[in-house]
């Protein structure tokens, strides 16, 4: 299947390979018109490159410049390639999973920043003496979550 830019969603997946706990991408960068562009120009570059930026010789501030932005764009293409592969696998888990509202989460935020007694009489305004079986801080993350779930207004 092509993209509407033009690439396949194959091409774009094979150029991704796992290797222990890192997932690496293969981006091809064609050479032509670089006249015999080989590793080894590659190693007197990044020397060229390095020594220039150190004695802030021209063109220093570009090189600087565009290896920020390479970092930047390289930082964001493995971004985007965990955000795929964690939609794939929400789209292809089998268990169904419970949506948080944003309401929610800030009512777990804010609780779990609450000291235990503070947040033990809290809950137990809408919980009562449920909130008594919960021995804290071990369930802390469970008395919260119990909170929440009895749609308790904040």
């Amino acid at each position: 299947m092509l993209l509407k830019s033009g690439s396949s969603v194959v091409t774009l997946l094979n150029a991704v390979t796992v290797v222990g706990d890192d997932m690496r991408i293969d981006v091809r960068i064609p050479t032509t018109g670089l006249h015999e562009f080989t590793t080894q120009h590659v190693a007197a570059m990044a020397q060229h490159i390095s020594e220039r930026i150190s004695q802030d010789k021209k063109p220093a501030a570009t090189y600087s410049k565009v290896l920020e932005q390479i970092d930047v764009e390289r930082a964001y293409l493995a971004e985007l390639y965990v955000k795929l592969l964690e939609t794939y696998q929400r789209a292809t888990d089998v268990t169904p999973k419970t949506r948080t509202s944003p309401k929610d989460k800030a009512q777990m935020d804010m609780l779990a920043m609450m000291p235990d007694k503070m947040l033990r009489e809290f809950t137990r305004l809408q919980l009562g003496e449920a909130v008594d079986d919960f021995i804290l801080p071990d369930e802390r993350e469970s008395l919260i979550a119990r909170y929440v779930r009895n749609g308790a207004a904040l």
